[in-house]
């Protein structure tokens, strides 16, 4: 890569909402991690899933009309499985799919255990990435779905900890239990 000056390129990337393609210059020096994380959305079709506003992805492994979500105000006790797009584990409170098990059984097999622990998240937390403060509202308890987070709903451009920036980062996530 050149250092010293930025270099930009311009090549095919989707549209916010998958659904056109645009052209769109580009910083080489990012360009691996974000056309990364924009591949994984195509190949993975997320245009048929369900969408937040943010562009997060979610599939629902496991619904439940009748679960109560969460507010704003409020806190959600949850499991969840953290992983990078190429599979590689961040964090998690049980040993749950990953961003490349690509045939999920339904039901899911992989279930928490007495060893694993539920993480309560308060909904409007300013430590709480924001992907994480979207999508748990539109959660039930007795939910589990896989989420997709886009960079810039998550750790953005620096990243944090072990994640790179401009990660694409994925969450199997069971709520359990909704809380004041």
């Amino acid at each position: 890569m050149r250092t010293g000056r930025s270099v930009t390129k311009r090549f095919w990337i989707l549209s916010r909402s998958l659904r056109e393609i645009i052209y769109v210059p580009m910083d080489l020096e990012k360009l691996d991690k974000v056309e990364v994380g924009e591949m994984f959305y195509v190949k993975n079709e997320f245009v048929s899933t369900f969408q937040t506003p943010e562009y997060i992805y979610c599939k629902k492994l496991v619904k439940n009309l009748d679960g109560q979500r969460p507010m704003a105000t409020e806190a959600a006790y949850v499991y969840y499985y953290g992983t990078l797009i190429t599979g590689t584990k961040f964090d998690g409170s049980f040993t749950g799919y990953s961003a490349i098990d690509q045939a999920i059984p339904n039901p899911p097999k992989n279930e928490p255990t007495d060893f694993d622990w539920t993480v309560m998240f308060t909904i409007n937390s300013s430590s709480l990435a924001s992907g994480w403060r979207t999508f748990l509202q539109y959660m039930r308890v007795g939910e589990r779905w896989m989420v997709y987070v886009p960079w810039g709903s998550a750790y953005g451009t620096d990243g944090s900890g072990s994640i790179p920036g401009y990660s694409v980062l994925a969450f199997d996530v069971i709520m359990t239990e909704v809380v004041q």
